[in-house]
């Protein structure tokens, strides 16, 4: 894209006018996104820097020597992680992979749509939050979906960590759009045939990640001695606990607490508040003490 045409857009998109009228998603600049932002670091247009927040008609940028806008205050959730996808032909792979890696990882998988809420730019704040809130993002590329390369795009112009999906399987390649939208073609990116295979990546994924890193070494450390056994049951207790946080920016801790006393692994009161303070020390979760507590 030459200069003058990227000027031209970047001001469109600033300016108050809406030259697009359809909604919040399927728009079609969101397919161009990651190759504004690319022109805009390659031209050094003046008065414009990194875009610091999406909004349904246009990129809004912070001007170089104004006051910067205030960004949203969102703490990070250290084992969230954002999943954008297309809800047609890979949506039932990612669910059933992350059901079964739960399991055993104790990372959260946050997919959000339009079951979570109906208002299209509603949907688009709820998108940005959990973004804004996850440690990690994964986006899933096939069938070149518009509104995976806008949260894509997000995702780079607030330099949240990423990594790109796609799947090599020929039907879910069976689509109107183009089999990877131009903006992403260029970005490194992780293939698979089918949900084994997925399953393997996310595994992989789940296994490099600094918390997963964190919740292994705490066990190691803290279990070594224990037998074989108990540090089953102990692993199991400890996965419990971390996502019965999943979804909620805290819960009451005694709700937890008496979550698990029904467990059919049949927990026992000290166990569970014993776990609860490791995992506090640890770091791995934060747990406030008293008659109303919360975690």
């Amino acid at each position: 894209m030459p200069r003058s045409a990227a000027e031209n857009l970047l001001r469109i998109l600033l300016s108050d006018r809406k030259p697009f009228s359809r909604g919040a998603f399927d728009l079609p600049q969101h397919r161009w996104l990651p190759t504004l932002l690319q022109c805009s670091r390659q031209f050094r247009i003046p008065d414009y820097t990194e875009p610091f927040e999406f909004s349904t008609s246009r990129v809004r940028f912070a001007r170089v020597g104004g006051e910067e806008p205030s960004m949203p205050t969102t703490s990070q959730i250290p084992n969230q992680v954002f999943v954008g996808l297309p809800w047609k032909n890979v949506k039932r792979k990612w669910e059933n992979a992350i059901d079964r890696l739960k399991i055993r990882s104790p990372l959260v998988f946050v997919i959000v749509g339009r079951d979570d809420i109906q208002d299209a730019r509603d949907l688009l704040d709820l998108i940005k939050l959990r973004m804004d809130s996850s440690s990690y993002a994964i986006f899933d590329a096939t069938a070149g979906n518009a509104n995976v390369s806008l949260e894509y795009g997000y995702a780079e112009a607030r330099d949240i960590k990423r990594a790109l999906y796609i799947s090599a399987h020929k039907a879910s390649q069976k689509a109107k759009d183009q089999p990877i939208i131009s903006d992403l073609a260029g970005k490194t990116r992780q293939q698979y045939k089918n949900e084994p295979a997925l399953k393997r990546l996310l595994g992989a994924f789940s296994a490099s990640h600094p918390y997963t890193k964190r919740f292994e070494s705490f066990l190691d450390q803290r279990f070594r001695g224990n037998p074989k056994g108990e540090k089953k049951r102990l692993r199991s207790l400890a996965l419990k606990v971390i996502h019965s946080c999943d979804g909620n920016k805290s819960v009451r801790r005694e709700d937890v607490i008496q979550q698990l006393l029904g467990d059919v692994s049949h927990y026992s009161r000290t166990e569970v508040d014993s776990m609860i303070k490791e995992l506090h020390k640890a770091g791995l979760i934060y747990s406030k003490r008293g008659r109303y507590s919360t975690m």
